[in-house]
């Protein structure tokens, strides 16, 4: 009987060792969101592990494949945020709504399903289309401190690189009427390196207290003056955007000038919340 006891004790302890060592290595090779999920799952089914039965192993292969299902669900998740209590912008005074969108993003970021994503072989099939930015807590801040709404903020990019972005303005001044208008850039897209996107912006131009935004220069208000001011705040170094996730219907990526995190989404796309 204490041999048979030794045996299983021999066992046990081998099997827990095999399984630590896999899960050791999923912890070097996984990324840090999936690899949280894998070990809840291997926790969950701890009592199935010891014993070193069959549902051991379809734990293990269950958890690698749940990413896609565990990113569909903080994919639903975000879209849930954004539209309540009412769609993007958010307004200054939502911190635990800002909170919970970046802490969100960040486990995103984490189950990225593009690889290179801010190489052109990584986004060329997934970027041509519109944007629009549904999160970006430096124009919050900038928003309340200028009494002025920008929104909505819109990237249209063509497959041949170039780009357009749209920017709605609306000033709010006590006792003065409102002030709106559109500011837009135009330019090209490309890569920096696989994880880092680029924009060369090369004209800009303004369209006051109108409904919708002029698709070129042509014929914008001071349309010589804009477009130099323009060029002048077009800065090389603050041109490059590192990418941290990337689908058919959300971009996130870092705003250079100010580090923080920007969210856009495809109009017309399954987080199109407006």
């Amino acid at each position: 009987v204490e041999h048979t006891n030794e045996r299983k004790h021999n066992v046990g302890a081998s099997i827990k060792y095999n399984v630590g060592s896999v899960v050791l290595r999923l912890a070097a090779g996984a990324k840090l969101g999936l690899f949280r999920r894998m070990l809840s799952t291997c926790l969950a089914a701890g009592t199935c592990v010891a014993l070193g039965s069959p549902r051991s192993a379809l734990s293990l292969g269950e958890a690698i494949a749940d990413a896609p299902s565990a990113r569909e669900a903080a994919l639903a998740q975000l879209r849930g945020i954004l539209l309540s209590p009412a769609p993007p912008p958010l307004l200054n005074s939502e911190v635990e709504r800002t909170v919970a969108l970046d802490k969100l993003l960040d486990e995103l970021r984490q189950l990225n399903p593009t690889p290179r994503p801010g190489s052109v072989q990584g986004f060329e099939r997934l970027a041509p289309g519109s944007w629009r930015v549904a999160f970006a807590p430096h124009i919050t801040k900038l928003s309340a401190v200028a009494s002025t709404t920008f929104d909505p903020i819109r990237y249209v990019l063509e497959p041949g690189g170039s780009i357009v972005s749209h920017v709605a303005y609306h000033v709010r001044v006590p006792f003065l009427p409102t002030a709106n208008g559109w500011l837009s850039t135009s330019g090209r897209y490309g890569s920096s390196d696989d994880d880092t996107s680029s924009v060369e912006w090369d004209d800009a131009w303004w369209n006051p207290g109108q409904p919708r935004p002029s698709s070129s220069a042509q014929g914008a208000a001071l349309q010589r003056q804009v477009s130099a001011l323009g060029r002048l705040g077009f800065i090389s170094a603050f041109a490059n955007f590192p990418v941290e996730y990337l689908d058919r219907d959300l971009c996130v990526f870092t705003f250079p000038m100010s580090g923080t995190r920007i969210a856009a989404v495809r109009e017309g796309g399954s987080l199109d919340v407006w």
